[in-house]
């Protein structure tokens, strides 16, 4: 039996592009996560507009556009994170895909080394068993012609 894996090649292939596909995903993790700390330091700012008692026009005006800004940049933001998950989500169907792929080819190379080694077992058996026939056959010419001495 062939010792050497024939797809070892595809399964390096594979390995690399789930390798490429995790990092991907990764990253859009990460892209992720900031998208979603930018959103919640807009909700913070948003919150911490407060209108104090006895504001003038010029106060309130600028309150009220501080207000209609931290409202438009959590919208933005929110946006942003919402693409930000359907690219994690892209990525994580891309890589469960290259795992698939790779755990294929994984488990055929187990049952090549499997069956490798089953090989090799009987082979060393085979070769054991012509020894324990060659000695068993040697003993017994030996013990045939011991007989032999005796009846002369």
């Amino acid at each position: 039996m062939n010792r050497a894996f024939r797809l070892q090649g595809l399964l390096n292939l594979r390995q690399l592009q789930e390798d490429q596909a995790a990092g991907r995903l990764a990253e859009a993790n990460a892209d992720l996560t900031q998208r979603e700390r930018q959103l919640q330091r807009s909700k913070e700012r948003l919150a911490s507009c407060a209108i104090e008692d006895g504001t003038d026009g010029q106060s309130l005006a600028t309150h009220v556009a501080m207000r209609v800004s931290a409202q438009l940049a959590i919208e933005v933001n929110e946006q942003r994170r919402i693409e930000a998950a359907r690219v994690v989500y892209a990525r994580q169907a891309d890589w469960s895909g290259a795992r698939r792929k790779t755990a294929t080819l994984e488990k055929l190379e187990d049952r090549h080394i499997q069956a490798v080694v089953a090989d090799e077992l009987n082979k060393e058996q085979a070769v054991l068993d012509e020894i324990a026939t060659q000695r068993g056959a040697a003993s017994l010419r030996a013990a045939g012609s011991e007989g032999q001495g005796g009846k002369a």
